[in-house]
């Protein structure tokens, strides 16, 4: 077997879809808040903490992409929820194409999850990955129309290999729609600022 862990093959779910970011500051974050539930959103899931290890290759690859927006592209993480009870590992892919998005989720053990994060892990498009970097936030969850809305807050950042912790003063809210709809109406409806955020 491989030093090099190849998850490549196993069965995996695969949604599609398409985005929009807004990085807001926390007031205008609250105001975007009050103003999808007074028009009547409703809480989709309970609020929770979210972990997200990514991986990269040497030549810091997919993070060089993420920035120059190449298509097509991928993140690969490792995610886990650290306020549940029954903890669990996702192995996530995010594909970025020229038709949307796609979401790749793996559950995984944690006998996988240590392997991959000390061998690292093979993709057939970059190569040996590493892990990289550690985020964590606190997310909530909200239904509108046929939009999917999550709001982070608290936001944090350390290199795998360091112990200090960059905080993130803004908030990132994330829009998920279905690729049929109209992407210029949802941008009016909501906000003109909007920025990739990475």
């Amino acid at each position: 077997m491989s030093q090099w862990l190849n998850l490549n093959n196993q069965k995996k779910s695969m949604s599609f879809r398409k985005e929009i970011k807004l990085i807001l500051d926390p007031r205008k974050s609250f105001d975007f808040k009050e103003m999808i539930l007074q028009k009547g959103a409703i809480t989709l899931y309970p609020k929770r903490d979210i972990s997200s290890l990514y991986f990269d290759n040497s030549f810091k690859k997919c993070h060089k992409d993420s920035i120059e927006g190449s298509l097509p592209r991928k993140k690969i993480r490792i995610r886990t929820y650290p306020g549940e009870k029954n903890k669990i590992y996702l192995l996530e892919k995010k594909i970025s194409s020229p038709e949307g998005r796609y979401k790749s989720s793996l559950k995984i053990g944690t006998k996988y999850c240590n392997k991959i994060t000390k061998y690292g892990y093979f993709d057939r498009t970059y190569g040996i990955l590493f892990r990289v970097i550690y985020v964590n936030y606190s997310r909530e969850y909200y239904k509108f129309k046929n939009f999917r809305i999550t709001i982070d807050k608290k936001i944090n950042y350390s290199l795998y290999k360091r112990k200090t912790t960059k905080q993130d003063t803004k908030s990132v809210i994330e829009i998920k729609f279905n690729q049929k709809d109209n992407e210029n109406l949802i941008i009016n409806s909501f906000t003109n600022k909007i920025t990739r955020f990475s």
